[in-house]
């Protein structure tokens, strides 16, 4: 009998080992893709500032406000509000981002009816706004991916 325990210990042991392990990876995994998401995130926000900053050169019409995405309809908006709240939620760097990140899709809106309606007073001042809310939405997102990094 006390062979017998002893290599059912043994196993439970090894076992835990493996599991523990295990747990090891896929926190890893789980970092690499929260990291990979926020590296999506900040690329997508400085596509889409630079594509609205970009209408005020075209010679031709500029989309309307009403037909850009909101801040939950982007692609960072949709990770954010599935995957980035079920891996990051209980972060207060990454529950920040949410009115950051509405904002900047606000600005851009005021930034293309400022557009349409040739106001370039407001179109200087949403300008301005715009680009204060893409720097504040990346500061944002890399807090979130340092704190990953660093494993906080």
């Amino acid at each position: 009998m006390g062979e017998s325990s002893t290599k059912a210990r043994n196993r439970a042991e090894g076992a835990e080992a493996v599991t523990q392990k295990l747990a090891t990876i896929l926190k890893s995994l789980s970092g690499i893709a929260g990291t990979l998401s926020i590296e999506a995130g900040t690329g997508d926000h400085e596509l889409f500032v630079a594509n609205i900053l970009e209408q005020a050169s075209l010679p031709v019409s500029t989309p309307r406000a009403e037909e850009l995405p909101d801040h939950h309809h982007c692609a960072c908006g949709q990770w954010y509000d599935t995957l980035g709240q079920e891996q990051l939620g209980n972060r207060p760097e990454f529950r920040a981002i949410a009115t950051l990140h509405q904002d900047l899709h606000l600005a851009g809106k005021q930034f293309l009816t400022a557009l349409i309606q040739s106001d370039a007073q407001q179109q200087q001042q949403s300008r301005n706004v715009l680009k204060e809310m893409e720097s504040s939405v990346i500061t944002a997102l890399k807090s979130v991916k340092d704190g990953l990094r660093l494993g906080r």
